[in-house]
């Protein structure tokens, strides 16, 4: 299985979700959007590194919007 780590692109708030998964609901402006039109930052078949990837993105100080 793949993850994939994505921007909300109503808040741009990082998310992880299944790569084939269609829609998510953004937990923290609550709307649920299409992954298909969002922007992909990272991407693995391993749950634990995209969770390290998430982790990076939340700390990060780069402007990822």
């Amino acid at each position: 299985m793949i993850y994939v780590v994505l921007l909300c692109p109503f808040c741009k708030s990082p998310r992880i979700v299944r790569a084939n998964q269609k829609t998510a609901l953004c937990y923290t402006c609550n709307r649920r959007f299409n992954t298909l039109n969002c922007r992909k930052l990272y991407s693995s078949d391993n749950l634990k590194v995209a969770m390290e990837m998430l982790k990076k993105v939340k700390t990060s100080r780069w402007n990822y919007f």
